[in-house]
């Protein structure tokens, strides 16, 4: 009991941390998109400007 004890928050970390990795790593990709999409609607402003 005492060493499921030990080791169920560790356990607990180690989730947490790989939820947060994934979070971070889906922030990252739609943020590129993001950044992707607005520079090609800049590229597509300056066609349709000249």
């Amino acid at each position: 009991m005492s060493k499921q004890q030990e080791v169920s928050p560790f356990i607990y970390y180690v989730t947490l941390v790989e939820e947060l990795v994934g979070i971070a790593l889906c922030g990252v990709i739609f943020f590129g998109n993001y950044l992707k999409l607005q520079k090609r609607s800049l590229k597509l402003k300056s066609v349709k400007g000249t």
